[in-house]
């Protein structure tokens, strides 16, 4: 192997030990916010609540790669996001149902549980159908009474934005690993808003570039050798766009090689 195949190769496996190191920040960079019982201490005034959560759920799902948020959503129409529930104050999360205000606005699936913090705690799976909003209501699974519930907004995609995550975010460098991120955005009510779609691909030359569990938005590329441009095919919300970016030569005499993975 030559000394530039060896820096190469190098630079490469930095990388993915920095993504190894790193990965754990990410998978707990979540998104919690409290229902409208938990946030306000009281029963809604057009609900009857259940005993079995006397302080309210916890609603938790994912945030984006960049920026933390503080709501769950806006979700995508044809977008998917999923949502975990926590009951408040230690106490046990009873046998529930659910039910979606609108079902026009928003669908959704019970999923299996999963151990989040030596707890056990279920999810669901939402669907945008349509532009709105409505409340997930969280209910008693014998009785009916609300557990607590929560208002998730849909919004329609309207454009797409990818980026390289270390590095300079207008361009890649050729030989080198690089984390792109994936922003998709909506208007809503004459704003650029960011939104969820956890079925979200990206694609360059025919493949589907790999993510990490529990990044919905970051996906790894090689840089090949040689290019010029990088030309990206994204998938999400039942639409496809096509992105491009521009790719620099790295010099062999630069001393820092490859970026490391930046998450600021």
């Amino acid at each position: 192997m030559n000394r530039h195949g060896f820096i190469a190769m190098w630079r490469r496996y930095r990388v993915r030990m920095l993504l190894l190191l790193l990965l754990p920040v990410f998978l707990f960079i979540n998104c919690g916010v409290e229902g409208d019982r938990a946030a306000n201490g009281e029963c809604p005034r057009d609900e009857i609540c259940s005993e079995s959560t006397p302080l309210g759920l916890y609603f938790v799902g994912s945030t984006f790669y960049d920026a933390h948020v503080l709501k769950l959503g806006p979700v995508l129409a044809d977008g998917e996001f999923t949502v975990a529930l926590r009951p408040l104050g230690g106490h046990d999360m009873p046998a529930f149902n659910f039910e979606i205000e609108d079902p026009g606005v928003m669908s959704g699936v019970t999923l299996a549980t999963y151990d989040w913090e030596s707890n056990d705690e279920p999810e669901l799976r939402l669907t945008g159908l349509s532009a709105g909003s409505t409340y997930l209501r969280i209910l008693h699974g014998i009785d009916g009474k609300l557990l607590d519930r929560l208002k998730i907004q849909v919004v329609e995609l309207d454009d797409v934005k990818v980026e390289n995550m270390n590095g300079e975010s207008g361009h890649l460098l050729a030989g080198c690993q690089h984390m792109i991120g994936v922003r998709l955005h909506a208007r809503d009510a004459g704003l650029n808003v960011r939104a969820f779609d956890e079925t979200v691909t990206i694609s360059a030359k025919g493949a589907t570039l790999a993510g990490e569990e529990g990044i919905w938005d970051c996906f790894i590329y090689d840089v090949p050798e040689g290019a010029s441009s990088v030309d990206f095919t994204v998938k999400a919300a039942g639409q496809t766009f096509h992105k491009s970016l521009p790719v620099q030569k790295l010099a062999e005499d630069d001393p820092e090689g490859c970026p490391p993975v930046n998450l600021d």
